[in-house]
């Protein structure tokens, strides 16, 4: 709100007066929302919280776009594998408060389990899937076998006493893609 203040000075019948205005500005909180993880994407909504009373306005040093910088849930078009950094500001007369929030975005990484085989009953059977560029494999089994590195793109499988066909899947994860 606004004070009014007045200074008075009297001497005698002589008043002499000056007044004063101090606007006080409601302290507004800003918040950029949560951290986002996102997968293998070029655009992305940011979630700050409204500029009221005030107004708000999104700063980045990252090469993505924001489109409507004063909006609080601008949309983000440009973006790339990494860490992304934006700074929600709000400013309301003499009152600024900035808050930060990261967008990362994860890299797709193609999983390659490797060939098809064909062996004799009883056999040891080695899997050969491409190793991960970034993030981490796994391998599972879905119809039988133990696999006995399971986190090892190239790893042996034993158990594979009984004819028919064996199913395995190489998942890798890297950040929030699963390929």
């Amino acid at each position: 709100g606004t004070y009014v203040f007045v200074w008075t000075i009297t001497n005698g019948t002589c008043i002499s007066r000056d007044t004063i205005r101090i606007t006080v500005a409601a302290a507004i909180t800003a918040n950029a929302g949560p951290d986002q993880q996102l997968c293998n994407v070029t655009t992305a909504t940011l979630a700050g919280n409204a500029a009221a009373p005030g107004s708000g306005v999104w700063t980045s040093t990252s090469s993505a776009t924001i489109t409507a910088p004063a909006n609080p849930l601008s949309t983000l078009t440009g973006l790339s594998a990494g860490v992304h950094t934006f700074v929600w500001t709000i400013v309301n007369g003499a009152c600024t408060s900035t808050d930060t929030v990261r967008i990362t975005i994860d890299s797709l990484i193609p999983a390659n389990a490797g060939p098809d085989q064909q062996i004799c009953a009883g056999s040891t059977v080695t899997l050969a899937a491409t190793t991960p560029s970034a993030g981490s494999g796994v391998w599972t089994a879905l119809s039988g076998g133990s696999i006995n590195t399971p986190g090892s793109a190239s790893t042996t499988v034993s158990g594979l006493t009984l004819a028919g066909n064996y199913s395995f899947v190489w998942t890798i994860t890297n950040g929030s893609c699963v390929s």
